[in-house]
């Protein structure tokens, strides 16, 4: 009966401060404000942040996105995920996959040993940069799959909570003039100046929507939108449809 006893004992023991440590160590993983960076067909910036009340000592956090005919990941970009600007940049390991079928899933996972653990805090672990092709005023769910968080012994996973996020866009609004692409808010000859010295690789084409440069409504820009401005501003042709 002693060593009955004994044994509950040992093990209420045992198990007490296993279920604390479990209450105080949930980690929040949040994703944060996105941003876009303003060339057309270019990529968007999401940051992820993380609350541990524990040392992390590395990750798996699968992020999706729901409609990726817009919104999507790029197998071939080395720049899907970067430890750019986050409370730990030196992880012993740092990778991403991308899967899906539209490549609308993305996994990053980070290992660290030593002195390489995240340790408690709040703040900013990785950013992931989809694909962006450029939509108006339509939103979409930044959801998070599988998410695996190690303590500082890599074994051990700890509880988490996960906030997904509103993903919303109006990047063309019914101001905007298509074939404007210097973004003057004038449709006009520079527009033409604008996208010669563009091909000619003498300036860059960074505007918040896609369609101001894409005088013909094609869908991209190329030499045509120069042919259609050319034409529209002698009188030969079409004006540009509006930014839709």
């Amino acid at each position: 009966m002693r060593k009955q006893l004994l044994v509950i004992i040992i093990l209420i023991g045992i198990m007490i401060p296993a279920v604390s440590y479990s209450q105080d160590c949930v980690i929040g993983v949040t994703i944060g404000e996105v941003t876009l960076e303003p060339c057309a067909g270019s990529r968007a910036n999401i940051p992820i942040y993380m609350n541990n009340p524990c040392t992390v000592g590395g990750f798996s956090i699968e992020i999706a996105t729901t409609d990726p005919s817009w919104l999507s990941f790029n197998p071939t970009d080395t720049l899907v995920a970067d430890t750019v600007g986050s409370r730990n940049s030196n992880w012993m390991s740092f990778s991403f996959q991308v899967a899906g079928p539209s490549h609308n899933r993305l996994t990053v996972t980070a290992l660290g040993v030593g002195d390489d653990m995240l340790i408690p805090g709040d703040g900013l672990i990785f950013t992931i940069h989809p694909t962006f092709t450029g939509v108006s005023d339509t939103c979409q769910l930044m959801n998070f799959g599988n998410v695996s968080i190690s303590d500082s012994s890599g074994l051990n996973l700890l509880p988490s909570i996960k906030v997904r996020n509103n993903f919303c866009v109006n990047a063309c609004g019914s101001d905007l003039v298509r074939g404007d692409a210097n973004s003057s808010g004038t449709l006009n000859g520079l527009d033409v100046t604008f996208l010669v010295a563009y091909f000619k690789g003498g300036t860059s084409y960074c505007v918040g929507c896609p369609c101001l440069a894409d005088a013909n409504s094609s869908g991209t820009v190329n030499g045509l939108d120069v042919v259609f401005l050319v034409s529209y501003f002698k009188g030969n042709g079409p004006a540009p449809g509006p930014c839709e």
